[in-house]
C-alpha cells in the first residue's frame, strides 16, 4: 500500500492470489451442512472472493443456491474498486 499525498489517494493492493480461500472448488465445502444442519442463516460473498481464481466464481454460485434451497439470506457485495 502506498499513502496518498496531497491530492493524490493511496494506492492499495490486494494479493490473494495464492490463499487458502483461492484453492476451494466445488464440492469442497457441505453447504447442506452449512445450511441445513447448522442453520446458518446469511451468507454474504461479494466480487473479490469471486474473481480470486477460475473455481471461485462456481463456489459463489454452489454456496448460494444451497442457501436459497434452505431460505437463507443471500447478500452479495459487488466490491468494486477501480484500481483493481
Amino acid at each position: 500500500t502506498e499513502r496518498g499525498f496531497g491530492i493524490r489517494g493511496a494506492v492499495g493492493c490486494s494479493d490473494r492470489g495464492n490463499t487458502a480461500a483461492s484453492q476451494l472448488k466445488v464440492g469442497d465445502i457441505d453447504w447442506e451442512h452449512v445450511f441445513g444442519t447448522l442453520g446458518v442463516r446469511w451468507f454474504h460473498t461479494g466480487g473479490i472472493f469471486a474473481a480470486l481464481s477460475e473455481s471461485t466464481g462456481a463456489v459463489v454460485v454452489e454456496a448460494a443456491k444451497a442457501a436459497r434451497r434452505h431460505g437463507t439470506i443471500v447478500s452479495y457485495d459487488l466490491n468494486y474498486r477501480p484500481s483493481l
